[in-house]
Formats: structure tokens, sequence, C-alpha cells
């Protein structure tokens, strides 16, 4: 069975393909990761219909419109035995495209899904190129953004700041070594909740458009603030004529779909998913996982998710 969004806030369950499908593999899941930004989108029906990202994945091509299959975390076995990671729909049995998974060997499942959002993570810091010592700050503290806060404290020496307004996170960003603070009190450049020094590279992986203004409060003139959430169909009504003008900042805009050509011809998808993997293997972010649902109740995981995000971080689903 396949999981399909049929209309907002509606999912069903279709039938798996018996015959088999040219130029792909027959997989079995173990275990399934819902990647609760974008997910959550497709699921309240926020996200501009018709949009077709050439670069997507090979199962998430086309144009988004419903009934869709939308997911790209799913852990299990091809049809000869070998544990992979694949970059498929939520589904208990799939026909997956071979060059879309990754070989796992002995890794658990439980730390294997954390794989395509590490990837996620992986990307954004290689998109800001950040120098040594510089003063970073991840706003969002969701899968992605404590994968970030983890992969900046661990490669870079300089002072790292998270804001997010839920308390369970920014505990959680906390014990990463990070320095947190609750984006709801930041009001006036000089409030004393803004971190002692202004900002020079900032991660928006919260989601929300607004927070583009609120963290503007917080940059260093020149700053750069690269932008890894996917906003759907909601606009940001930007205030240029403030602290965007007069510090004179930079948005950049980073997308996992395509490798960076700056890295040099031989950095592909691959390489970087292995990396990725690697990273997975050291920071063992199982303990991430909140909640547990069956496939067949995977309404109840969104429903959760939507309504009562304080209380999840990585939700699965078990086939």
């Amino acid at each position: 069975m396949i999981l399909r969004f049929i209309a907002p806030r509606k999912i069903d369950l279709a039938p798996t393909p018996q015959e088999p499908v040219p130029h792909r593999q027959l997989f079995q899941s173990e275990l399934i990761g819902i990647s609760a930004g974008t997910e959550l989108l497709i699921w309240k029906g926020e996200f501009p219909e018709k949009f077709n990202n050439p670069h997507e994945l090979s199962d998430l091509q086309g144009t988004l419109n419903y009934p869709i299959s939308y997911g790209y975390i799913n852990v299990g076995r091809i049809s000869d035995g070998q544990r992979v990671f694949a970059y498929a729909p939520h589904g208990d049995q799939l026909w997956v495209d071979p060059q879309e998974t990754v070989l796992i060997g002995d890794t658990s499942a439980e730390e294997a899904i954390f794989l395509a959002n590490m990837e996620t993570a992986l990307h954004l810091y290689q998109s800001a190129s950040p120098y040594l010592g510089q003063r970073i700050a991840i706003w969002g503290l969701g899968v992605v953004g404590l994968l970030l806060c983890w992969l900046v404290r661990r490669f870079n020496l300089g002072e790292v700041y998270a804001f997010d307004p839920l308390p369970k996170r920014r505990e959680l960003a906390r014990e990463l070594g990070i320095e947190v603070f609750d984006p709801r009190l930041i009001v006036e450049p000089t409030s004393p909740i803004i971190p002692p020094h202004p900002i020079e590279l900032a991660f928006e992986l919260s989601g929300e458009p607004q927070t583009l203004n609120q963290l503007s409060v917080t940059m260093a003139e020149e700053g750069k603030i690269v932008v890894g959430s996917w906003y759907g169909n909601r606009q940001a009504n930007l205030e240029l004529g403030s602290h965007f003008h007069q510090k004179r900042l930079s948005l950049q805009f980073s997308q996992v779909s395509v490798t960076l050509r700056n890295l040099g011809p031989n950095w592909d998808k691959y390489r970087r998913r292995e990396l990725a993997l690697k990273l997975i293997r050291e920071l063992r972010p199982s303990k991430w996982i909140t909640h547990r649902f069956p496939l067949r109740d995977a309404s109840l995981a969104y429903q959760l998710l939507e309504t009562n995000p304080q209380d999840c971080l990585q939700v699965v689903l078990v086939p």
C-alpha cells in the first residue's frame, strides 16, 4: 500500500502495483519517516498547485496536485535482501528507483531515517560557506534545524545561537552546546534577549515567512541569511526598507535537489549522501524519535504534528 494525500487533511492508501515496473526494484519498508516541514504543507493544502520542480527526486517529479504520493524517507530492503535508505513515498511495499537508494549496511532503521534530513542540513552548511569563527544563528529547531546545529558546532569554532518558540526544542539545541533564545522576546535591536554580538550568518528553517523580518533585527551589517524553508504558497511581507536596507543584508535561497557547482565536478548527490550517512553514524540522532504510528493511522500522525508540535519532533510510521 502507498500513502496518498487526496485533499487537504485527507489521505488514503492505494494498492502497490503487483506487476514489475521497468527500471525499478521491489522494496519492502521497515520504517518510514515524516519530514514535517514539507509534508504538513501538503497535508494542509498550502502548496502552489501545478508547481513543477524538474530537479526533484524521480518519485516527486511532475506537477503538484492532489492526489499526491509525497514522501522521501523510507528504510527497508530491496529484492536482493540488501538494506537501503530509499528516497521514496510512504508505503509498505514499493517499486523504487535504484538511483534513489543508499546502502546502509547494519545501520539501524531508527538512525537511517535521518539520512535525507542530514543531507539537507549538509547542503545548507555547504551552500552558506561559513568561515572559521563566524557568528552563526539557526532559526527553527525542527529535525533539520537540530542537525544543522550539530554540524555547525561540530565544524565551526565561532559563536552559535538558535531560536525557536518551543521550550523542548530549545533544550535539545542546548544539549548540543548551542546558546538558545525564544524569538518571541525579540522586539527591538537593543532588547537584552538579542545575542551579545550581531549575527553574521543566519539559517532560516522555521517555515514561517515572517521570520525573515524578525531575524533581520539580529543581523550584523552585510550579514547573509540562507533560507532553507519551503513556504509553499504562503507569501512573505518583507520589510525591505528597514534592517534589510540599512544593513545591506543578502538573502540566499538553498534547495537540496541541485548539487552545488562551486564544489567542483567530482561532487554529486551520491557523494553527498554517503557523507550524510557517515555523519548520521557519528551523531546517532535516533533519540529524537518521539512518536510511532502504524502506516494505516498516518492521519493521526499529521494531526499531531499540526496541532501539538511542542510534543513531538521526528514522527515515524511503521508498515
